[in-house]
């Protein structure tokens, strides 16, 4: 006896994510001597050492077109106004925001999220983090002045 997520049911699955996740946070997470980051652990619930976070500025769900300009998996993408199992989420974090900061985590979280304002927000204005659905450890990116951090993720589900 076998059972698998349709298709129809991955498209439900991103749809969910899509409407619930609402903020992506960024970090420090300072590992000390360690030459690369360590992997994110399945039951990791905050990141390491939170800067601040942004809302979500666009969601997309992606249909493999290749004339497609986003390129993702070693495929092309176009949006589709259709539900998919493919999901974009885009953040960004203004340029004058985390200057000097060395961004080594970062994670989208929702379902909860209760924060000071609308755009970005400094980890001390977070109420409520709310839960972290998908976390990643990064090699390390220093913010300079004038510098737009921003995350394109991508979820094939």
């Amino acid at each position: 006896m076998s059972s698998i997520l349709t298709r129809d049911g991955k498209a439900s699955v991103g749809t969910f994510l899509m409407t619930n996740i609402t903020h992506m946070a960024v970090g420090r997470g300072d590992w000390g001597d360690i030459p690369a980051p360590p992997s994110p652990t399945f039951g990791q619930t905050t990141l390491k050492d939170e800067i601040g976070r942004s809302p979500i500025s666009s969601y997309n769900y992606l249909v493999e077109d290749p004339l497609g300009a986003i390129v993702h998996d070693e495929k092309t993408w176009s949006v589709s106004i259709d539900a998919t199992n493919t999901i974009q989420f885009v953040a960004s974090i203004p340029s004058g925001m985390i200057v000097g900061e060395t961004i080594r985590e970062m994670g989208f979280f929702g379902d909860g999220v209760d924060v000071d304002g609308g755009n970005y927000q400094d980890f001390a204005n977070v109420r409520d983090q709310g839960h972290l659905f998908i976390v990643e450890n990064l090699d390390g990116m220093l913010i300079g002045e004038d510098q737009t951090f921003t995350r394109k993720f991508r979820l094939t589900l």
